[in-house]
């Protein structure tokens, strides 16, 4: 238990709780491991969702498929991150997302009832602290995101999200987590239109760009 609590330090989920009292708490709880490979299903939509789910190492990716099989990416979760947190804090009959491996990746998985019933009451409630913290700011990452999917055009839709990454980063010079069809997916667009939207854009001298790293001028 000590070797998985020392992976844990910085870890969003458990900020404010010490070391000592974190061995303790985790001990507490029902906690499991497991490794996917690149592009393999983690959480598919429909299921139902008991862990809460923390990427300790690689990335996953949040993504809904219609049935018509268009693919629309709600989010990347990285290292440290929680993803379908508020599935299960929420009880939902089925998940309305599905999650997969962007590459090698391992997950600790944490069983939200023994959270509940956890005896270490102080670390227990940092803990659920911490929880409605991460969802009240996933919460507004989702509304960012839809006033970029709200946008009438591809080229507004392109331009409020490089303006917000680039004051995210506080650079007009940026990487962006996204590839080409990722941002395409991301936004909601073609991803051709999307390509050559930014060639346009590039044309005008507003933005140059690399694959994912980019540069504004304004």
């Amino acid at each position: 238990m000590e070797k998985i609590s020392s992976m844990l330090k910085d870890v969003p989920l458990f900020m404010q709780i010490p070391q000592t009292e974190l061995v303790h708490l985790l001990e507490s709880l029902t906690i499991t491991t497991k490794a996917y490979q690149k592009g393999e299903s983690i959480l598919v939509e429909g299921a139902s969702v008991h862990t809460l789910n923390l990427v300790l190492s690689g990335e996953v990716i949040i993504q809904q498929e219609d049935i018509f099989g268009n693919t629309t990416i709600i989010s990347k979760v990285g290292e440290k991150d929680l993803f379908a947190e508020s599935y299960v804090c929420g009880n939902p009959t089925q998940l309305p997302v599905s999650v997969i491996a962007a590459e090698v990746t391992q997950i600790l998985l944490i069983d939200y009832q023994k959270i509940l019933l956890a005896h270490d009451t102080r670390s227990n409630a940092q803990l659920i602290k911490n929880i409605l913290q991460i969802i009240a700011e996933k919460n507004s990452k989702l509304v960012q995101r839809m006033s970029f999917i709200t946008k009438r055009t591809i080229r507004e839709k392109v331009l409020a999200y490089l303006s917000t990454m680039a004051k995210q980063k506080n650079s007009a010079s940026f990487v962006i987590p996204y590839n080409r069809q990722e941002l395409a997916d991301f936004l909601a667009v073609d991803r051709s239109a999307l390509s050559k939207e930014l060639g346009k854009l590039q044309k005008e001298g507003l933005l140059t760009f690399k694959k994912n790293q980019f540069q504004l001028f304004y």
